[in-house]
């Protein structure tokens, strides 16, 4: 695969992460990523395995909020089988239950790799918060 192409493919893998994310598709959400995934939230310990990672977010997400997400990729780097990304995001989080939405912005550093199928599965996901 041509750089090109790769680059492609983490855009679409990133589309579809946003997709399921803010449409609260779970499964959807967890097709994005590896088995062996590995989540670092802000304030939290890691969280390992998809397994473990999707009962994270339904429990501090998406049975929660309604979600509204967008980001950017500022850089990244593709070798081989193994990529590495890092930009910003933004995120609104509307309680469910009511109340008031949560305006978060923050930056991400992601680890991609490329399954035998040649889509990309976000593989290690380091985010955090900006404060303002």
């Amino acid at each position: 695969m041509t750089n090109e192409s790769d680059r492609a493919g983490l855009d679409r893998q990133g589309a579809e992460y946003t997709r399921a994310l803010v449409e609260g598709d779970l499964e959807g959400w967890l097709a994005t990523l590896t088995d062996d995934c590995i989540f670092f939230p802000p304030g939290t310990p890691a969280v390992k395995g998809k397994e473990a990672v999707g009962r994270w977010a339904k429990e501090s997400i998406l049975d929660v909020f309604n979600v509204g997400f967008e980001f950017g990729y500022e850089d990244h780097d593709i070798t081989g089988s193994s990529a590495s990304a890092w930009g910003w995001y933004k995120q609104e989080l509307s309680p469910k239950d009511g109340g008031e939405t949560l305006h978060l912005r923050g930056k991400f550093i992601d680890v991609f790799r490329r399954e035998e199928s040649g889509d990309w599965k976000l593989h290690w996901c380091c985010f955090n918060t900006d404060h303002e």
